[in-house]
């Protein structure tokens, strides 16, 4: 499976890591499209060849915030040429250390969302 086969918006971004020149994102509250229930995923992005994620945090409860800070970028792996990598995105809230909009950008040769 590949990270447009999923509807991201209501998901949970649980953490974010980085392994070499790999990224690997947990993430719960994730749907399949066309189909009922939400899932909890590992997406693997292997040979990556730039990834950023841009933060918004929530002021107040993210239920109902008093608004958002300004955005912060934070590159996750400067970029670097890689024949045939792809355009990926995946959105979702983190809850911990605040709570933010997480929106991540990721350009790799492949992409696999694995049901946990």
């Amino acid at each position: 499976m590949r990270p447009s086969d999923f509807h991201w918006t209501e998901s949970t971004i649980e953490s974010v890591k980085i392994d070499g020149r790999n990224v690997i994102v947990f993430a719960s509250g994730v749907f399949r499209l066309g189909e009922v229930g939400a899932r909890q995923v590992r997406v693997e992005f292997c040979s990556v060849a730039a990834a950023r994620q841009e933060i918004t945090e929530y002021i107040g409860d993210p239920k109902s915030p008093a608004g958002f800070k300004p955005p912060v970028l934070v590159e996750l792996l400067p970029p670097i040429e890689i024949a045939g990598a792809e355009v990926h995105g995946i959105e979702g809230i983190r809850l911990a250390p605040t709570a933010a909009w997480i929106d991540i950008e990721v350009q790799s040769a492949e992409a696999k969302v694995y049901e946990l």
